[in-house]
């Protein structure tokens, strides 16, 4: 087992157990939010979890441009905090090369 895959495993432990979901649903391609239902506080527990557990940088990290908060209906109004949300997504794989370098970095825009 190479590094990549090791990491690749460790970190889907990780997500498997704080958003409740079987290891086996999660994917290198799996998103935190919009396949796992990650949000709000959830989110920010899981990324201060990551950050320790990988000694990992979150300076630069723009929460909201990722998750949506708890409770916001953006069919109603979206806040101009907002106006990214939905546009980043990060993945398991995301995380695992946020690893691998130990700092964050946005993902690509999709």
């Amino acid at each position: 087992m190479n590094d990549s895959s090791e990491l690749f495993d460790r970190i889907r432990e990780l997500v498997s157990e704080m958003a409740g979901v079987p290891v086996s649903k999660i994917h290198p391609d799996t998103r935190l939010e919009e396949d796992l239902g990650m949000t709000g506080i959830d989110s920010a527990d899981f990324l201060e979890a990551f950050a320790k557990e990988f000694d990992i940088d979150l300076t630069g990290l723009d929460f909201h441009k990722h998750f949506g908060p708890e409770g916001c209906n953006p069919f109603f109004h979206t806040p101009d905090w907002l106006k990214d949300h939905g546009n980043y997504p990060v993945t398991v794989d995301h995380l695992v090369r946020v690893a691998q370098i130990g700092r964050w970095f946005s993902p690509p825009r999709v």
